[in-house]
């Protein structure tokens, strides 16, 4: 987290420069003519791309949901449900 009173005067040297300043009709027109260089986006291929991956966090979130609901716990905090050794230390090493 960033205190506010560090960030309020550069977001208002930012708004005064780039969006209420002088210059902004050139800002934007930079922006608008890097917007147009990089060429056409493909929304829709976009949007379904996204999609997808969205389905795909909604089925793995359902594996582990099921994998969770028929765990039965051996009582040993150090073991992982397939029996594979835990990927980090219960404790901090010290």
């Amino acid at each position: 987290m960033i205190r506010e009173d560090l960030l309020i005067e550069p977001l208002a040297r930012f708004f005064k420069q780039r969006i209420f300043g002088a210059g902004r009709t050139s800002h934007l027109a930079a922006l608008a003519d890097a917007t147009e260089a990089s060429g056409p986006v493909d929304l829709l291929g976009r949007t379904r791309s996204i999609i997808a991956e969205i389905d795909e966090l909604w089925a793995r979130q359902a594996n582990l949901i099921t994998e969770l609901e028929t765990l039965k716990p051996t009582g040993d905090p150090t073991s992982t449900p397939h029996g594979a050794p835990p990927s980090r230390p219960a404790s901090p090493p010290s």
